[in-house]
């Protein structure tokens, strides 16, 4: 029996593996809005915020920090308990009693209850003290949604720019296919015309030599820098949750030497960076949290109250009453959270400080990005 009730692991067979990679290529393949025309950038925006599988998480973790804000909700109730039952036993309890003085016996042996007995009852309880705590963890619930709707909002942000960027690229990829492929074919024939050259002895090795030199060294660079941009069509498809391989077009703007104007006033950048970057705002929300975990470590100190108020019904027929309302109160408290409160305290005190150096830590960053990203547009612009 004790080996029956041993569980062993088992690696997953190859079949369950077969199973799962089919459904998740299925699930993947499945396109929600097929691609009608061309895409331009705010189509490729629309459809990257719709269907992207991180912001489809993101927003399912932010839904899945409201239901469990509704839980939340439901712990501040009251309980109310609803039980019955059934008692019996193949001989009737029975007792007798006996004096304290002479040890006679004083009474026949006598039964209060009949062998076979039903009971049930309903029964509503509150307790002060859980209910404090439950509003305190409901409150911190709703901080978490706040810091879910925060990661849903930074990864949205994240993800335009992302977009943006393949976007950009993978125009920049269609504007120059055909001119370096009509590179390409002039290398080729400049370099046949260059060993035709050094065939015919026309002039010293030497400059056909370099001439070649050169040529290749241009068509390696234009290479090299149409390879980083030929990607980004497949990047900006996996960004718009279209599955691999889809073929659609893009809309290639008009190229115009108009640079857009943008406002380089740090100070103004700074403060506006610091107001509205997402991982702040969370990490604000994370020192609410923290505040409101004094607070319950606060209440654990305090005894416990329980109220009870419920009916009852017994079928025992010796009861004169069969049914009656019972009402009660409990006071309980553990004297161990005298020693475990200020342990608690000091170690919400530490988080405290953890999250203001994470705080101090992230505003640098930010700031820092603030700066450099200026600086990049200025040289982009050059």
């Amino acid at each position: 029996m004790v080996t029956g009730c041993m569980v062993k692991p088992y690696v997953l067979t190859m079949q369950d593996i077969r199973t799962r990679a089919t459904k998740d290529f299925q699930s993947v393949a499945a396109i929600q809005e097929p691609v009608a025309g061309p895409i331009d950038l705010y189509d490729a925006i629309a459809r990257a915020l719709k269907y992207n599988l991180d912001a489809r998480v993101k927003a399912m973790q932010a839904q899945l920090a409201h239901q469990q804000l509704d839980v939340a909700h439901y712990t501040l109730l009251p309980q109310v308990s609803a039980n019955a039952g059934f008692d019996g036993r193949n001989n009737y309890s029975g007792g007798g009693a006996r004096s304290l003085l002479d040890g006679r016996p004083v009474l026949e042996p006598f039964t209060s209850a009949d062998r076979n007995v039903t009971s049930g009852n309903l029964a509503h309880s509150w307790d002060v003290l859980d209910f404090g705590l439950s509003y305190v963890r409901a409150q911190q619930a709703a901080d978490n949604v706040m810091i879910a709707e925060e990661e849903r909002r930074r990864i949205a942000v994240r993800l335009v720019q992302d977009v943006r960027s393949a976007y950009w690229r993978a125009v920049s990829a269609e504007r120059v296919s055909q001119r370096v492929q009509f590179l390409d074919e002039s290398v080729a024939k400049a370099l046949e015309s260059a060993q035709q050259i050094v065939d015919k002895k026309l002039q010293t090795p030497l400059t056909p030599l370099n001439y070649r030199r050169d040529l290749l060294n241009i068509q390696r660079e234009v290479q090299r820098v149409f390879r980083e941009v030929r990607t980004a069509k497949n990047q900006l498809a996996s960004l718009m949750g279209l599955p691999p391989g889809t073929a659609y077009e893009l809309v290639v703007p008009i190229r115009t030497g108009t640079v857009p104007e943008v406002n380089l006033d740090t100070e103004r950048m700074e403060q506006q960076a610091l107001m509205f970057r997402a991982e702040l705002r969370s990490i604000d929300y994370q020192k609410r949290i923290n505040a409101k975990e004094a607070r319950a470590v606060f209440l654990e100190y305090f005894p416990s109250l329980k109220l009870s108020l419920g009916g009852y019904y017994s079928s025992n027929s010796f009861f004169l009453y069969q049914n009656w309302l019972g009402y009660a109160s409990q006071a309980s408290w553990n004297l161990l959270s005298a020693f475990r409160t200020p342990a608690k305290l000091k170690a919400v005190e530490a988080h405290s400080q953890v999250l203001d150096a994470q705080s101090l830590a992230l505003t640098m960053a930010i700031l820092t990005e603030v700066h450099v990203g200026a600086a990049q547009f200025v040289l982009a612009k050059q």
